[in-house]
């Protein structure tokens, strides 16, 4: 079986670190894949080096478009909801990462395991580079199972180590009408609450950079975890607790029971007495991968900021 994976590829002013981008796609093991980029408004380079990139693979299947200029959660989200790409799995890609030989390989070799009815969804670990690509740290990797009760609370991989099934792209395109956190968080909901499979492998499959202007950044850094927790005490969580459920509730009808469950309770973690929304709480079941996480999200209930 020779499984075809449509690249993702939402790109914005890249053109510092593009190319390496763009060579880790030439040196994949797995060779049946496609690119499909969508730019949104870059004024510098970057256009005419994917043009480039298509003349010189020729017969690589793919297009250049332009972006819907909305921030970097809709431009990945265009290219989901763009009918005429058609393929049997996909992947999101960044602009200035560096993919390791083999992350397609994996991803195909899970993904083909699956029944096609099935949301599925491969992720990875990542190694951390510099702007001159040297290591500088890995990923955290999770130390509990995957599962929409953790899903809930954070997601568990970057969006770059993605690759997913058609169910899964299904989901995520009958969600994308409502306004997402973030496009690769809302994919490890959906396809968990909907009865889906997620495989995390922890050995990397990219190089994920990590610079002054890349947008949102390797989630395992200490301080931007800090500054997190006294924001949401300004109301970020409720901020996203709010964005989720709206993109959550349509696929509603698809979650299994236990989902179903766990959602109802989550989302009643606002109740104006302390006792109920601790109960509620209790009741969901969710998890944070790390202790830290968990007491902070136990924190946010005491203090009503969910």
């Amino acid at each position: 079986m020779c499984s075809n994976v449509a690249i993702l590829m939402a790109v914005r002013n890249g053109q510092d670190y593009l190319n390496r981008q763009l060579q880790s796609f030439n040196q994949q093991s797995h060779k049946h894949w496609s690119l499909y980029v969508s730019d949104d408004g870059s004024t510098d380079l970057t256009p005419a080096m994917i043009d480039l990139f298509f003349k010189e693979n020729d017969g690589l299947n793919g297009f250049l478009v332009a972006g819907p200029c909305k921030g970097f959660c809709q431009n990945f989200l265009s290219l989901i909801n763009n009918e005429s790409i058609t393929a049997d799995f996909y992947a999101f890609s960044d602009q200035d990462d560096i993919w390791l030989p083999d992350k397609l390989e994996k991803a195909v070799k899970f993904l083909e395991t699956i029944p096609a009815d099935i949301p599925a969804l491969f992720c990875s670990g990542t190694t951390l580079i510099d702007s001159d690509d040297r290591v500088i740290g890995e990923s955290l990797r999770p130390k509990k199972s995957l599962s929409f009760q953790n899903a809930l609370l954070h997601n568990i991989a970057s969006g770059n180590t993605m690759v997913f099934n058609n169910k899964a792209r299904e989901l995520l395109m009958r969600a994308s009408t409502a306004e997402m956190v973030a496009h690769d968080w809302s994919l490890y909901q959906l396809t968990t609450a909907c009865g889906g499979v997620v495989h995390y492998s922890p050995a990397s499959t990219v190089l994920y950079r990590q610079h002054g202007s890349n947008q949102i950044g390797d989630g395992a850094k200490i301080l931007p975890r800090f500054k997190n927790f006294f924001r949401t005490f300004s109301g970020l969580r409720t901020s996203w607790n709010s964005r989720n459920k709206i993109v959550l509730c349509r696929v509603y009808k698809n979650f299994t029971d236990s989902s179903k469950l766990t959602f109802d309770n989550y989302f009643s973690t606002g109740d104006r007495h302390l006792l109920r929304r601790l109960k509620y709480f209790i009741k969901s079941g969710v998890y944070h991968q790390y202790k830290l996480g968990t007491l902070s999200t136990l924190i946010y209930v005491i203090v009503r900021k969910m």
